[in-house]
């Protein structure tokens, strides 16, 4: 590993130059996107960013979202240090913040936690949510977390298959209660996804470097032909509307008219039952959960759908 010395004001590596070196390659805080878009995580969380919009960050199109008030990512500043003082006074094990590139590979950085003097441990800490430190307190490091170690450990030692006995700990911090559990685990148990998520940030980078998104040419140019379309149909749509509001207007207060190929009739449409209330008055006494419950019984089979979205403000179509 090759690290990479900051200056830094009270401790914090929080300064523009910092900024600049993490905008030039992926940081442990990119590995569970690219991950997830991998499919390497069981589930992609319904929160979690895309890589192409990680791209339009790397690439300079899009500013990095401003945590600085994030109340979250404020409780986890503030309490990194406390966790990392009571994980050495429980363990023995002294830890230092640090920041490295990968050797081989050195777009692949790390902002460390916790990293010992020889090397061979790593921490990573956590100030999360009440359901991942409960996790924590049984043994297991949540799922869009372990890229971020596997991340670390490349940047830390190298390509897998030249890890040796090298140990990682995942430290989850209640600061409310003063509690803090941690989860030891060798550096080999995260080999594979290691091995898998290596490749996938290779190629990431090679995307932006190239100025190519990860979707790849042929979905650019069925993208933008799309939009081209779409921007065409929405001119139309709004000129049929303005024609359409002229008929009626030419239609008065009768109920149909036709001529030159077209025809208007008026008719007042019914509007839709609500059902829970049905329920609700047939079933009295029952919760809204056990009415929903026993609708369900009587849902036909779905069937799937493909919503395209534009990337600007109100422009949606679905298909079926």
């Amino acid at each position: 590993m090759r690290q990479v010395i900051f200056k830094t004001t009270s401790g914090s590596p929080d300064t523009s130059e910092w900024h600049a070196w993490r905008m030039g390659g992926i940081g442990g805080s990119d590995a569970p996107i690219l991950a997830a878009e991998a499919g390497l995580l069981p589930e992609k969380p319904v929160w979690m960013k895309s890589a192409n919009y990680l791209f339009l960050i790397k690439t300079g199109q899009r500013k990095a979202e401003d945590l600085s008030n994030n109340p979250a990512v404020q409780r986890g500043k503030e309490n990194e240090e406390p966790a990392r003082k009571l994980f050495e006074a429980k363990t023995g094990i002294m830890l230092s913040p640090c920041f490295g590139e990968m050797d081989e590979h050195p777009f692949v950085r790390a902002s460390f936690d916790g990293l010992t003097f020889e090397h061979d441990v790593l921490a990573e800490i956590k100030v999360p949510s009440p359901t991942v430190h409960s996790l924590a307190k049984n043994g297991e490091v949540v799922a869009y977390y372990r890229p971020q170690i596997a991340h670390q450990a490349l940047v830390a030692w190298g390509h897998p298959e030249g890890w040796k006995d090298q140990m990682t700990y995942f430290i989850s911090y209640n600061p409310e209660a003063q509690e803090l559990v941690f989860i030891e685990k060798p550096a080999k148990e995260y080999r594979k996804l290691a091995e898998k998520l290596l490749e996938v940030e290779i190629d990431f980078w090679d995307s932006v470097q190239r100025g190519i998104p990860p979707c790849g040419v042929e979905w650019m140019e069925a993208a933008s032909h799309y939009i081209s379309v779409s921007e065409q149909l929405d001119l139309v749509k709004a000129e049929i509307e303005v024609a359409k509001a002229r008929l009626i207007e030419l239609l008065g207060g009768a109920k149909k008219m036709e001529g030159g190929g077209v025809s208007l009739v008026r008719a007042m449409r019914a509007g839709n039952v609500d059902y829970m209330a049905a329920v609700r008055d047939l079933m009295p006494g029952k919760s809204d959960e056990e009415i929903k419950e026993f609708l369900e019984r009587y849902r036909k089979e779905g069937s799937e759908t493909f919503t395209v979205r534009i990337d600007r403000p109100r422009r949606e179509q679905k298909s079926s």
